[in-house]
């Protein structure tokens, strides 16, 4: 996914992005603000990232997407074939699931470590190349559901579901445009993001500061 893919919002809540970005860029062209554009890509902090991956978050997600004409869940041959999967996941909600496209890999998505976030937007206030650009923020590498889902599974001693699903569902963000501009790269991958959240659920002072931190729940 790089800055200039065609924007194609599903929900409202995407609209709304899209909005705020045109809305400063129309305070640069009326008053001559400097800006950049930052788009962090599903960002997580604290233990949160532990949780994510269980069956019922699954469901969920394809009981709301994989219905919809718009959205890459959607198998135009077999739009109801994801229903096949939702008896499985509710068997064990609690547990972590591993969706299986239809040549066997799984999923694959992006991440955004906070701590990333706020680096790329220090180095943004401090450096003129930044002004007038838009940036992709994301982990240094993308979520491969078999490779990391067994591992958070693993340091909490929980068990997972593979189920196969209809379609593929795999994106990640270039992140290029910021190398390049800036030579900034993400410090986190998916490995240290894990280990931070498994150390602040473990109580550990990891150096991010805690909002309202709850204990691990499988719930």
């Amino acid at each position: 996914v790089p800055e200039d893919l065609e924007r194609k919002p599903l929900s409202l809540y995407g609209m709304n992005k899209i909005l705020i970005e045109e809305m400063v860029r129309q305070y640069h062209f009326q008053y001559d603000i400097p800006y950049t554009l930052i788009r962090p890509n599903y960002v997580v902090a604290g233990p949160e990232v532990l949780n994510i991956f269980r069956c019922g978050v699954v469901k969920a997600m394809l009981k709301n997407h994989a219905s919809d004409p718009k959205c890459q869940l959607y198998n135009a041959d077999a739009p109801e074939a994801w229903k096949d999967a939702i008896g499985k996941l509710e068997e064990d909600p609690k547990s972590l699931c591993v969706p299986r496209c239809p040549d066997g890999s799984s999923w694959r998505w992006h991440m955004t470590d906070v701590r990333d976030v706020v680096a790329l937007v220090d180095e943004c206030m401090v450096n003129d190349a930044a002004i007038g650009k838009t940036f992709n923020i994301a982990a240094a590498d993308a979520f491969d559901w078999d490779r990391y889902v067994p591992y958070i599974a693993e340091i909490t001693d929980r068990k997972v579901v593979e189920i196969e699903v209809p379609s593929d569902w795999k994106f990640c963000f270039d992140q290029s445009a910021s190398k390049e501009a800036l030579g900034f790269e993400p410090k986190n991958d998916h490995t240290s993001i894990i280990d931070t959240a498994k150390a602040m659920a473990d109580g550990e002072d990891v150096g991010i500061i805690p909002g309202e931190i709850a204990p691990l729940s499988f719930e």
